[in-house]
């Protein structure tokens, strides 16, 4: 490959393409050829910029790589090689900080998301609680009714008058409208069984009077009408008598 026709000597302008003569280079990077060394006063100074303590590199084949890089016929090449590799790490760079920043979005919807379930959370622990304690109130009161004697009628009045009968769930309350109807369900099976109570109470009244009725049946009948009820009425069936008198005078 031929050399390059634009290096010369920097003092006489001779040509380095001649090959005639020895060129060298200055570490003020200035060239000089073999000829024009006399004037740096024995290697001392630059005859060109006039600068002391100089040194010499031969240009050839065989001098440093640094050196002989300024005198590359194609210097654009790695520059076009640094472009390149300039505009794909800043692609990448580019890439990755889109990323994070829908990454760093995502984050904060999760937290936002993790806030709104952790306040729900309490918020159905709260009404989990609430209905627990109705639950327990639920069931002392229909202990006492049991242990009492009251008929269901009576035990509901006294529900009522504790204030412990569960309210029919709002919109904001559907969430416990399962536990409600557990409730609900408990409070119509007891109900039941207490019902079933009275009735065998009543039958037991109706037994009472037809014995009695029986062994009255010999003595002539009479129609009395000032006449008052007897004294010999059972106190389970005037108590039967009394409630369903007073739930008579509610209903009307």
């Amino acid at each position: 490959m031929a050399p390059p026709q634009w290096i010369h000597c920097n003092h006489c302008y001779y040509l380095f393409s001649r090959k005639d003569r020895k060129f060298y280079q200055t570490s003020c990077l200035h060239v000089l050829c073999r000829n024009c060394t006399v004037y740096t006063n024995r290697g001392q100074s630059c005859p060109i910029c006039q600068r002391q303590g100089l040194k010499f590199h031969e240009i050839a084949n065989e001098m440093d790589p640094k050196e002989k890089a300024l005198y590359n016929p194609e210097p654009f090449k790695p520059i076009e090689a640094a472009s390149k590799s300039i505009i794909f790490q800043m692609k990448q760079k580019k890439h990755l900080i889109l990323q994070l920043g829908t990454t760093g979005e995502k984050l904060h919807k999760a937290d936002q998301m993790e806030q709104q379930m952790r306040a729900k959370i309490v918020d159905y622990q709260r009404k989990f609680d609430k209905c627990r304690e109705q639950r327990k109130s639920l069931q002392e009161a229909i202990r006492q009714s049991q242990s009492a004697g009251l008929s269901p009628e009576s035990a509901e009045l006294l529900l009522q008058s504790r204030g412990s009968r569960v309210r029919p769930p709002t919109q904001g309350q559907s969430n416990s409208s399962s536990g409600e109807e557990f409730f609900d369900s408990d409070r119509q099976s007891r109900r039941s069984r207490g019902s079933q109570r009275s009735r065998d109470s009543f039958l037991d009244m109706r037994k009472d009077s037809s014995t009695s009725s029986d062994s009255s049946s010999s003595r002539p009948r009479s129609v009395d009408f000032g006449s008052t009820p007897s004294s010999n009425v059972s106190p389970s069936a005037a108590r039967i008598s009394d409630q369903l008198h007073r739930m008579q005078i509610k209903r009307t």
